[in-house]
């Protein structure tokens, strides 16, 4: 309990010193692992991070964090720790398996649903990143994420990034039509509307229309 408090005080110096204390007294507690993950993360050891929820999950036989806060600050932490690593295929490996697994646990608690929007968004943007993007697959994790989250305050960035797709995919109809929509968007921030503009603009000088 001691421990508990003083990860949710923030307390990292006081939270290394109980876990020590906790492990020698309980060696073999698998959640000790997860409380290491904890606190390395916090403290922005990412790689240290990463080692320890591994060790948690593989050492794993049965739930052992029923709250969903919790489990939400885990596979936060654990995601953003390969996320800052630059681990971009394993991040994209990870989340899938991570959203698949959560799809149906917390549902009615905002905090998971918030960090599993974070994850799919973090995805989409990789994705987006990657030289030989899956057009189709692309598509697909766009259209999955605006239907789980139809009011996400990523929406106007992950139209863009489709938009871009589209005419790296030749197809030019589309890609100008989703620009279009962002910037007549009234809920689309002023810098999408910049980019998306920028985009138009540009489309515009390759067909010479200027």
């Amino acid at each position: 309990l001691v421990l508990i408090k003083d990860i949710k005080l923030k307390n990292w110096d006081l939270v290394q010193k109980n876990i020590m204390t906790f492990e020698k007294k309980v060696p073999q507690y698998n959640k000790i692992n997860y409380y290491k993950g904890l606190a390395a993360f916090n403290q922005k050891n990412y790689s240290e991070a990463i080692s320890q929820f591994e060790n948690f999950f593989s050492k794993q036989d049965q739930r052992i964090i029923y709250d969903p806060s919790d489990v939400a600050d885990m596979i936060r932490a654990y995601t953003d720790s390969i996320y800052e690593q630059g681990q971009t295929d394993k991040f994209l490996k990870v989340s899938e398996a991570i959203l698949n697994d959560t799809n149906s646990f917390g549902t009615g608690n905002a905090y998971i649903q918030n960090v599993r929007e974070r994850i799919a968004y973090l995805g989409i943007e990789i994705t987006a990143g990657k030289k030989k993007e899956n057009f189709m697959v692309f598509e697909k994790k766009i259209a999955d994420f605006k239907k789980n989250n139809p009011k996400s305050i990523y929406s106007g960035r992950v139209s863009y990034l489709l938009g871009q797709s589209m005419i790296n995919n030749q197809k030019f109809k589309e890609g100008r039509e989703i620009f279009t929509n962002l910037m007549n968007d009234k809920e689309t921030s002023e810098y999408i509307k910049e980019l998306a503009k920028s985009e138009l603009s540009l489309m515009n000088l390759k067909e010479k229309t200027l």
